[in-house]
């Protein structure tokens, strides 16, 4: 199991020790570009990808093909 540290927000110091589960399926979100001023927003569910389709936790930001 994968383990990363993550802070709570921006100006918090405390460090989150998380561990990243395994993808089992794709989804579609909404964000903002740029600024969080919106929280993430559920579009679908991707039956037509797999978990290997899309890039993983911190491998960009490019939306997958579809």
């Amino acid at each position: 199991m994968d383990r990363s540290a993550f802070t709570a927000s921006w100006g918090s110091r405390e460090p989150l020790t998380v561990a990243l589960a395994a993808p089992e399926l794709v989804a579609d979100a909404a964000v903002d570009r740029g600024t969080w001023r919106h929280p993430v927003r559920w579009v679908r569910l991707r039956a037509d990808l797999s978990p290997a389709d899309a890039p993983g936790f911190g491998q960009g930001n490019q939306p997958s093909a579809g």
